[in-house]
């Protein structure tokens, strides 16, 4: 799990997402960096200890290092989206939600958080959300957020996954 030898297949994936979206083969794609219990590396930038490890070590550094790595990766699929033409002046990153984040934040040994964790919400959901602004979700789940994208494609619905971790859309 080695980024110097993932970087070459992410740049692939997000090659065929924009693909499929070019084609309308799909409109729904998961585009996953790492797992939950991460154990990528990035020997060239002197990270040889495992993400997950680093998150409960206190290692700033080479952890500000693989997430400007994964920022990078977003960016460069937000980029493939917004180079496609949806037609009536909109592309594919104007139609579409797409997130950022991580299912669990860590910021010490002391364990992981399911409250407050930062996602970057990108895409209008056609027209739904109003970009270039941050939202206080004040302590709710990142479930919730799911639920606003649900809805901006239409399906209407008030919860993902357990319904008592849901209070309804955020944004």
């Amino acid at each position: 799990q080695n980024l110097d030898l993932l970087s070459p297949v992410h740049d692939q994936m997000i090659s065929m997402i924009k693909l499929a979206f070019e084609t309308d083969l799909t409109r729904v794609a998961a585009f996953t960096l790492s797992g939950g219990s991460s154990g990528q590396t990035w020997p060239s930038r002197g990270i040889h200890r495992a993400h997950h490890s680093l998150e409960h070590s206190g290692d700033v550094e080479s952890l500000v290092k693989i997430d400007t790595y994964y920022s990078e990766k977003f960016a460069g699929l937000l980029g493939a989206l917004k180079s496609i033409d949806d037609g009536g002046g909109k592309s594919a990153l104007h139609n579409s939600s797409v997130m950022l984040g991580m299912e669990c934040w860590s910021n010490s040994s002391s364990g992981h958080y399911l409250t407050n964790i930062p996602f970057i919400l990108a895409g209008q959901g056609g027209g739904k959300f109003k970009t270039g602004r941050i939202v206080n979700a004040a302590g709710r789940n990142n479930n919730d957020l799911h639920v606003s994208c649900l809805n901006a494609a239409g399906i209407e619905t008030s919860t993902f996954g357990l319904a008592s971790l849901c209070k309804g859309a955020i944004v």
